[in-house]
């Protein structure tokens, strides 16, 4: 199984030709990487104030747009010819509001040439956030002949597990009912069975979407996941205590929606915006 991740350059104009990375996501890499969280688990207890520790290796390949070129046609090749361009669509939205997407099957890696790197490190971050267990993924380059480093977006460790388990998560959510608030880098995934007919909730603000996959019931609580356009791509501690509040507030909006409360009235997407504006000042 391999992920596709995407990029962020030290040098905002230029990458390199690193765009996307992708990682193959091997058992031998999942138990490196556990074995290197519980170090710096370890290391946290005893001092907090801890952040990242980064390794020596080159587990990312980094690739230029040919690589999205070569999934929108393998996509597309699968797909029924009237579902082509939503199946496209939707990958591509994934990719754009995550940070990351499953390779498509099909994709000849062979075909593509990957950008020649130096001094690869893997990054395992601890999130200041009120995501438990709260450490993170990345991955970060060297371009050969320049002076600038590339990093991928964050891989938080409760997506990593999911995908160690084939659950292959779609979204990265907050997940419903018993929600727990978590960061936009270090979401919790929960993957349920859809219902037949989910509903989608589409809030005029933000890009808030939602789906309730389950319905709330006297027996059992709502389920669903929500996605937003309300988290930016910043790495620094500011960024990611802004992304932990705005996850908080995603909690709370899914959650009321699978208690059966019209997150879509007016009044409702006013108390948000209002918010949303009181989030965006305290972090200005």
């Amino acid at each position: 199984m391999h992920i596709i991740l995407d990029t962020h350059s030290s040098n905002s104009e230029y990458n390199c030709g690193c765009d996307y990375a992708i990682v193959e996501l091997t058992p031998a890499l999942g138990e490196e990487i556990r074995q290197r969280i519980e170090l710096a688990r370890q290391a946290g207890q005893r001092d907090n104030d801890l952040y990242e520790l980064y390794f020596w290796g080159g587990t990312a390949a980094f690739y230029d747009l040919d690589l999205i070129e070569a999934c929108e046609e393998a996509l597309a090749a699968s797909a029924e010819a009237a579902d082509t361009d939503r199946v496209v669509c939707d990958w591509i939205s994934q990719l754009e509001k995550q940070g990351r997407a499953l390779l498509p099957a099909g994709v000849d890696l062979e075909k593509l040439q990957p950008q020649r790197t130096e001094c690869d490190q893997v990054i395992i971050r601890c999130s200041p956030s009120l995501h438990n267990p709260g450490f993170e993924v990345a991955w970060t380059t060297i371009p050969k002949h320049s002076d600038i480093y590339v990093n991928t977006s964050d891989l938080p460790l409760t997506d990593l597990e999911s995908y160690f388990r084939n659950d292959k998560p779609t979204e990265t959510v907050q997940t419903g009912a018993s929600v727990t608030p978590a960061a936009s880098s270090a979401t919790t995934t929960s993957v349920v069975e859809p219902a037949e007919h989910p509903r989608h909730i589409r809030l005029p603000c933000y890009g808030i979407t939602i789906r309730l996959d389950r319905q709330n019931t006297g027996e059992s609580p709502g389920h669903g996941t929500i996605t937003s356009d309300l988290k930016s791509h910043g790495r620094n501690a500011r960024d990611r205590l802004y992304h932990a509040a705005i996850d908080g507030l995603e909690s709370l909006i899914l959650a009321h929606a699978c208690a059966g409360i019209d997150v879509a009235a007016p009044g409702y997407v006013e108390g948000i915006e209002t918010a949303v504006d009181a989030i965006a000042n305290h972090f200005a």
